[in-house]
């Protein structure tokens, strides 16, 4: 189950908006399991692109990023946090992300750790989620889906790994007809 909480939207200075939250989409909620997510809307509530995790460390047992807060300059998006991942004194400590307001939202076909590159990486993140069952980082499945066939498969892993050794072509932007 899902669970949303502490909704915060600001104004993203061009007609729109951009709504934070915290979610528990990634693992049980158990003892504050949660995590920061963003989402940009237009000026009508609708979805801008998708939503993503903004906190740089997967909740987890005690972290409970439930401290947050959300500002917009109308050129890029601040988010800060507080979570307890020091385990030594079990003590909060606050972190940030700041991004262009432009990129919120956007990612690239295959990019599914969404650090803006299709690396090896992004093959352990899908190879995990074929066959341990593992959630990807974020968003929606099919950033997972790189031959355009709306089905996430071992075919997809094997046509990264030719794109990222320069043997394959570039994934392909959504499903195919």
């Amino acid at each position: 189950m899902t669970v949303w909480l502490y909704p915060k939207v600001v104004a993203d200075g061009h007609g729109g908006y951009v709504v934070a939250w915290t979610d528990a989409r990634n693992q049980e909620y158990v003892n504050g399991r949660r995590d920061v997510f963003l989402q940009r809307v237009d000026s009508l509530g609708n979805p801008i692109g998708m939503n993503f995790r903004v906190n740089d460390v997967k909740s987890s047992k005690g972290y409970d990023e439930v401290a947050f807060d959300v500002a917009c300059d109308g050129q890029r998006v601040y988010v800060v946090w507080g979570d307890r991942r020091d385990f030594a004194d079990w003590s909060w400590d606050i972190y940030a992300q700041v991004m262009d307001l432009d990129l919120v939202g956007t990612y690239i076909q295959g990019d599914v750790n969404f650090d803006q590159q299709i690396t090896l990486s992004d093959v352990i993140f899908t190879v995990n989620y074929i066959f341990k069952g593992r959630p990807l980082p974020e968003g929606d499945v099919l950033v997972a889906d790189v031959n355009g066939d709306c089905k996430v498969t071992l075919v997809d892993v094997i046509y990264t790994v030719n794109y990222v050794f320069g043997k394959g072509p570039p994934p392909v932007q959504g499903c195919l007809p």
